[in-house]
């Protein structure tokens, strides 16, 4: 069974930003594409002209994917598009597009977070984050206000890493894709206590660490960064390293508006705690606060 992109589209145009993303994800290697809208039970379950309009975005979207394969890989390339839930899938939002996936082979979901307008009237940004948190497939997520110009293409990632298992899970879901997309990635640390902290007399007091100190903690997380490159590199994924010290959400997401990034690929801890302590919170952060696209995998 081929591996699927599935694509949730609400009928509006601001869910279907992620269409480029879409179209060039496919034509890297192949994936079966499948555009689905689910019907809440407070919508009309038959609605014709949703129908008509899937029925055109699916068709323009394969011919797109058929035009990048073909003029980046000389080749052509048949990409099944099935459009699914137009009148039939009838439940939660959220809850159809998780029922649907755990019954198929799915890749990576792509969605927008947002897109309260058009045929139907789905809150994309809080069924993104239920699927955020429950899905076992890595979910890209494109704000609706990201402007991305059709002709351009996906070609550099920035992923975080903050030195746990967690935030390591990126590496090994995200591995493959990258690989076919032919992008750089950049391996990204931030020092978030440059200092030390013990209780005295007048409560918690901070030392900052001397510039020696400062300097070995970089040195600890270059040579981190660059075993945990060794994974990539063995992809062909050309790869590089960045270590900053501040604030990690706010660290990453200047980063990536300094340095055109195209995605912010990291883990979250999903139902465990999205909004907790740690990477989660981090990734929390970047998606509500950032208008880089983010690519969320959870453990």
């Amino acid at each position: 069974m081929p591996e699927k992109l599935l694509v949730p589209l609400d009928g509006s145009k601001l869910s279907e930003i992620v269409l480029p993303y879409v179209e060039e994800i496919a034509g890297t290697d192949g994936y079966e594409v499948t555009l689905i809208n689910v019907r809440s039970p407070a919508e009309d379950p038959y609605h014709p002209d949703l129908k008509v309009h899937l029925e055109e975005i699916a068709k323009k979207t394969q011919n797109n994917i058929q035009k990048y394969l073909k003029s980046n890989h000389g080749k052509s390339q048949e990409v099944k598009i099935a459009i699914v839930g137009s009148g039939t899938l009838i439940t939660n939002t959220a809850k159809g597009i998780l029922d649907y996936t755990d019954g198929e082979n799915v890749a990576m979901i792509i969605m927008a977070t947002h897109g309260r307008t058009g045929i139907s009237l789905w809150a994309l940004g809080s069924v993104a984050e239920k699927v955020v948190k429950a899905s076992s497939s890595p979910v890209l997520l494109v704000r609706a206000n990201t402007a991305r110009d059709k002709k351009s293409t996906i070609s550099n990632i920035l992923m975080p890493l903050d030195g746990s298992k967690q935030s390591e899970v990126v590496l090994s879901s995200a591995g493959n894709l990258l690989s076919a997309l032919k992008t750089k990635v950049t391996l990204f640390h931030v020092i978030t206590q440059p200092y030390y902290s013990y209780t005295g007399t007048d409560g918690m007091i901070n030392v900052s660490y001397s510039l020696d100190e400062l300097k070995k903690k970089k040195i600890e997380a270059i040579s981190y960064l660059q075993k945990e490159g060794k994974k990539l590199e063995q992809k062909d994924i050309t790869t590089s390293i960045e270590v900053k010290t501040g604030q990690p959400a706010e660290e990453i997401m200047l980063f990536a508006k300094e340095n055109d990034i195209d995605i912010v690929a990291m883990s979250t801890h999903g139902c465990s705690g999205f909004h907790s302590a740690g990477h989660g919170s981090v990734a929390d952060k970047v998606l509500h606060e950032g208008n880089i696209p983010l690519l969320l995998v959870r453990k």
